[in-house]
C-alpha cells in the first residue's frame, strides 16, 4: 500500500520500514503460535508489547500480556526449522528490541501502526481480519482467481490495505 503514498523524505523511510519490522514480528508471533494472524491477535500482541527492559521479567505484565502468552505458547509448539529460526528473532525483538527502543522512538512506530490499523478494525474492515474466511486462498496454487471487490473509492486505504495484504 506504500507505493502509492511515497514520499521523498528519508526520514519517511525509517518510519516505515520501522513498522513493517513490527508487523512482520507480530505477524511471526501469531502464525508461531496459533498459526493463524487475525487483527485481533496482531492488535493483542502489539498493544501488549513490554515497554521497557523491567516489564519485561515483571510477573504482572507476563499474566497480563497477550504478546508474552503466545510467545510462550509458540515455544510449547512442534515448530520447523524455519518456523523456529523466525520464531526466535521474532520473539527476541519483542522481549529485547522494543523494550531497549528509546521510549519516543517506540512511541512513534506504535503510533503509526495505531493509524493505520484503525480503519482495519472497524466495520467491514474488521469482519474481513477477524472472522473465517469463504475460500481457500490456497486454490490460486491450482490455477483459481481470486478477485477482491474492494474498491478504493468506496473503501479507501483500508481497501488498499486489504489487498495489498492480500496479494502479500
Amino acid at each position: 500500500a506504500e507505493r502509492a503514498e511515497r514520499s521523498s523524505a528519508q526520514g519517511d523511510k525509517f518510519w516505515t520500514q520501522s513498522l513493517r519490522e513490527l508487523l512482520r514480528n507480530a505477524v511471526e508471533i501469531c502464525v508461531a503460535a496459533r498459526s493463524e494472524v487475525t487483527m485481533t491477535l496482531l492488535d493483542g500482541v502489539i498493544s501488549s508489547a513490554p515497554r521497557s527492559p523491567e516489564e519485561v521479567h515483571s510477573e504482572e505484565w507476563q499474566r497480563n500480556s497477550l504478546c508474552y502468552q503466545l510467545i510462550e505458547e509458540a515455544e510449547k509448539r512442534d515448530l520447523s526449522f524455519r518456523q523456529q529460526a523466525d520464531f526466535e528473532l521474532a520473539a527476541r525483538y519483542f522481549l529485547r528490541k522494543i523494550p531497549d527502543m528509546p521510549h519516543d522512538t517506540r512511541g512513534s512506530i506504535f503510533a503509526t501502526y495505531g493509524v493505520m490499523a484503525d480503519a482495519l478494525r472497524r466495520g467491514h474492515m474488521a469482519d474481513l481480519f477477524d472472522s473465517d474466511t469463504t475460500f481457500l486462498p490456497e486454490l490460486t496454487f491450482e490455477g483459481a482467481i481470486i478477485v477482491l471487490d474492494l474498491p478504493i473509492k468506496v473503501y479507501g486505504q483500508a481497501g488498499m490495505y486489504v489487498q495489498s495484504a492480500f496479494t502479500y
